[in-house]
């Protein structure tokens, strides 16, 4: 398969076959390539020859570049005795394209006349240029939208037998000067046309002409003489070379221009016919779809055929479709069966599909349409777990109850049931349409208090609020800041760190071995885990607080105020401080340590 390299960009609006013929999407029928396309190893190549008029191109769906090859005309010889024409160039250039608007071809056109003699002996015509535009030539701008251009040679000079006439020049080579010093034409340049030639012994003679933008110069003529040679045309191009002098031996026409920016210009030396060839790469379809669909009696059904193809595939269908459903080929390689079977269609219905580009070999496809007596409608039930396990969908008969799944879990919460738009749901209420149940979970208690604010069983960072509320932490090493209201605070199982904030807090100290700051509120601290370290101190303030410790082997810390500090059943070191406190020993082997108040110690 042709892979095409870009040798230049030139983003073009262009359609689809070539004037004239037939097009590459039919509805009906297997399609094949225009007239003069042909086929060969995964390459479609079209050729343009010269035919005096305008020809047309356009880009095939599905294509993106076109390589273009154009062949410039050779010079014609000059008459009787004359010297022949110079060779025609060549251009190549690859093209970024559009499909669907029209590139315009010129072949072997605008070549300068040859010089006119009272005789046979007249000077070659120059040769006409091939191109390739996007603007037709009767359309103003025609020439400045050509793309690419093979000049053509200059024309020979005309000779009745004297000394030898000039040889046209090639394109973008100046005409050789032929007898009496008769000069040859200069040939056409990037930005202007070329030189007449100029000179040749007889004053009457009728000078040639400059070549110009697309065109070749005429040729000098010379009448009333015998023995005379008129001299070559200019041939075409991109700017046209000039045309040669007449003299008894005329002087050559010069060549034309040659123009593909991006690409290659050279010369036509085997004077091959002048000509456009613009191929592209190509790929036979591919029909990539199932062979089957199932229709039911009585509902729409839709399916859609696909192909793959460079050029864009039509496709076809034979075979008996059942009442009510028709088959359309949409032009883009992708043909639909739509409809709605009628009663009594129930079958099987075998149709052989077919895609063709043109590309051989065509794709064919045994297909087979069921139409089926329709499967009842469902619905799909969806829940939303809410941070909970998942809970896998539920697709039931619609107008049925769905079943109730198994309830998710969530650490540390209730799994309070499953709410449609806020509200319980009923699981036995019929189905009617795809909704989504959402799961409602009941968090933990505190000390017989509903929490307000719950950890996770990682590490937290829990805040509370400026008002009061309930933090339970989980299962991770959490801190746990209590805000500026009376908090009531639970830790978790891990080592936690407790901050009781400004409030009358209370705190209840989980499994793990916390560390514990009442602050500056009246708080109730209590132990609970394998050891904490309790404190009532808050930075100087002086309040009343209750410190318990739990089962561990704990270390209570009184204020600056009255506290009350008891020990729990571990071996509990109790601190007082400046007031008269209370302290209480537990079960343990405790040591209590008052402070510089009138403390009671009770071990």
């Amino acid at each position: 398969m042709k892979i095409s390299t870009v040798l230049a960009t030139c983003t073009l609006p262009i359609a689809l076959a070539l004037a004239g013929a037939p097009a590459f999407l039919a509805p009906a029928a297997a399609v094949s390539l225009p007239a003069g396309c042909t086929d060969s190893a995964g390459e479609v190549t079209c050729v343009f020859t010269a035919t005096g008029a305008e020809q047309t191109f356009s880009v095939p769906a599905g294509v993106a570049t076109v390589d273009v090859t154009a062949t410039g005309q050779a010079g014609g010889a000059g008459g009787m005795f004359g010297s022949p024409g110079g060779h025609g160039g060549t251009a190549t250039r690859t093209l970024t394209v559009r499909p669907g608007d029209t590139l315009y071809v010129e072949v072997a056109s605008g070549g300068g006349a040859g010089g006119s003699t009272s005789d046979a002996a007249s000077g070659g015509n120059g040769g006409g240029a091939s191109d390739v535009r996007t603007v037709p030539a009767a359309t103003p701008g025609s020439l400045a939208s050509r793309l690419l251009v093979a000049a053509g040679g200059g024309g020979g000079g005309g000779s009745n037998g004297g000394v030898a006439a000039g040889v046209g020049g090639d394109a973008g080579s100046a005409g050789v000067t032929g007898g009496c010093a008769a000069a040859g034409g200069q040939p056409g340049g990037a930005t202007t046309g070329g030189a007449a030639g100029t000179g040749g012994c007889y004053a009457t003679a009728t000078a040639a002409t400059d070549g110009a933008l697309g065109t070749g110069g005429a040729g000098g003529s010379i009448f009333g003489a015998v023995n005379m040679g008129g001299g070559g045309g200019g041939g075409a191009g991109y700017y046209g070379g000039g045309g040669g002098a007449a003299s008894a031996d005329g002087g050559g026409g010069g060549g034309g221009s040659s123009y593909a920016p991006g690409g290659t210009v050279g010369l036509n030396t085997a004077d091959a016919s002048p000509s456009v060839a613009i191929s592209y790469a190509a790929a036979p379809p591919t029909i990539v779809t199932a062979a089957t669909t199932t229709f039911g009696v009585g509902q729409a059904g839709s399916f859609t055929i696909r192909s793959t193809a460079v050029p864009t595939a039509v496709v076809t269908e034979a075979g008996a479709l059942p009442a009510g459903v028709t088959f359309t080929d949409n032009g883009d390689g992708t043909a639909t069966l739509a409809g709605v079977p009628g009663a009594g269609a129930i079958g099987s219905y075998p149709l052989d599909i077919t895609a063709s580009n043109g590309v051989s070999p065509d794709a064919t496809q045994a297909f087979t349409l069921v139409v089926a007596t329709p499967a009842a409608p469902t619905v799909t039930v969806r829940f939303d777990s809410a941070g909970g396990t998942p809970v896998a969908a539920e697709t039931v008969p619609e107008g049925s109850p769905a079943p109730a799944p198994s309830s998710p879990e969530r650490v540390g919460y209730t799994f309070g049931g499953w709410t449609l738009n806020g509200a319980p749901y009923d699981f036995g209420h019929a189905v009617t349409s795809d909704i989504t149940l959402t799961a409602r979970w009941v968090a933990p208690l505190c000390d017989g208090r509903r929490a307000t604010i719950v950890g996770t069983p990682g590490d937290d960072q829990l805040r509370g609020t400026s008002g009061p509320d309930v933090i339970v932490g989980l299962g991770g090493d959490d801190t746990i800041r209590g805000g500026g209201g009376a908090d009531l605070i639970c830790t978790g199982s891990g080592d936690d760190r407790i901050y009781g904030g400004g409030g009358d807090d209370h705190v209840v100290a989980g499994g793990g071995d916390d560390h514990v700051w009442g602050g500056a509120g009246n708080d109730v601290v209590d132990g609970a885990g394998s050891r904490a370290l309790l404190h009532a101190r808050a930075h100087g303030v002086r309040t009343n607080d209750v410190l318990r410790g739990g089962a561990g082997d704990d270390d209570l810390y009184g204020g600056p105020a009255r506290d009350r500090i008891y020990g729990g059943p571990g071996d509990d070191r109790l601190w007082g401080e400046g007031a008269p406190d209370l302290l209480v020993g537990g079960s343990g082997h405790d040591q209590l340590h008052g402070g510089s108040g009138a403390d009671v110690l009770r071990p």
